[in-house]
């Protein structure tokens, strides 16, 4: 018999156990080769890298976009160069632009008109539809260009006041 004793500083532990005993340790070891390790850093990696490429490409949009927008400040610093001395060209400005929405305007309704049937507009649709059951997108698009000549007449007039003073 064998006799097993475990002391600490103020308790001993005496177990006897027989002499026979067997035991038996199973070990298990298993090799993992590198090349998935190798995969997925390189997926994270990529991941990374795509990320980067992202954030750069929103960034020379960015850029893009303030340079277009310098580009229209400059347009609009040498128009009002161009118009500083001569006052035809004011209105010639203000009736450039009535004219291009006017055409618009126009050739929007004729297409609307003569190539849309009145048969094929779907009536469950009521998303746009005023109080009084009719639809309402032909008096909003007549607001929006009332609005647009409106706002071309008051650009005019600022013009004209900033270069006369009257």
């Amino acid at each position: 018999m064998a006799v097993i004793t475990i002391s600490t500083n103020s308790t001993t532990i005496t177990t006897s156990a027989p002499t026979t005993t067997t035991s038996s340790i199973t070990t298990t070891t298993t090799t993992t080769t590198a090349l998935p390790l190798l995969l997925l850093l390189l997926l994270q990696q990529q991941q990374q890298q795509l990320l980067l490429l992202l954030l750069l490409l929103l960034l020379l949009l960015l850029l893009l976009l303030l340079l277009l927008l310098l580009l229209l400040l400059l347009l609009l610093l040498l128009l009002l160069l161009l118009l500083r001395n001569n006052y035809y060209y004011y209105y010639y400005f203000y009736y450039y632009f009535y004219y291009y929405y006017y055409y618009y305007y126009y050739y929007y309704y004729y297409f609307y008109y003569f190539y849309y049937d009145d048969d094929d507009v779907d009536d469950d649709n009521d998303d746009d539809v005023n109080d009084d059951g009719e639809d309402d997108d032909d008096d909003d698009d007549y607001y929006y260009y009332q609005l647009y000549l409106f706002t071309c007449f008051v650009l005019s007039k600022i013009l004209i006041k900033a270069k006369y003073g009257n």
